[in-house]
């Protein structure tokens, strides 16, 4: 059986719930449905597609290291496949522009990469694949 009132499953005998405190009346109740949104409750529902805030939080200014390797803070981040993405096109642009594209691209994975941070430490919920997400 599931409490009334905070959803929570509990022994069929149960007068109260051992997690709110509700006095039952004996009626059984449904469980409530899962939650879906970016606010971070226990009892969230975790997307596949979506970076959620790690705890402690990453700093922004991790995105320094994308001077070292493109992508790199996005990868710490959890924008894996992006980061890898990133990689690729920087040492590609090489292969046709030495280093012209390459700091062009370095320059904006530093940008992204801090928002990406900035909006992470805030506790937003951002997409893997989304650029410069404001918070």
């Amino acid at each position: 059986m599931y409490c009334s009132k905070c959803g929570k499953q509990i022994a069929d005998d149960s007068r109260f719930c051992p997690e709110c405190g509700a006095q039952l009346g004996g009626g059984i109740s449904q469980p409530p449905p899962p939650t879906t949104s970016a606010a971070g409750t226990r009892d969230q529902v975790r997307q596949p597609d979506i970076v959620y805030p790690k705890n402690p939080p990453l700093s922004p200014h991790l995105c320094w290291v994308n001077l070292l390797l493109s992508g790199l803070a996005q990868i710490i981040h959890g924008q894996v496949a992006k980061g890898i993405v990133i990689l690729a096109v920087t040492i590609a642009s090489n292969l046709v522009l030495p280093f012209i594209l390459a700091l062009v691209i370095g320059a904006v994975s530093v940008i992204d990469a801090f928002m990406v941070g900035k909006a992470l430490k805030s506790g937003v919920a951002i997409g893997k694949w989304s650029w410069f997400p404001k918070t």
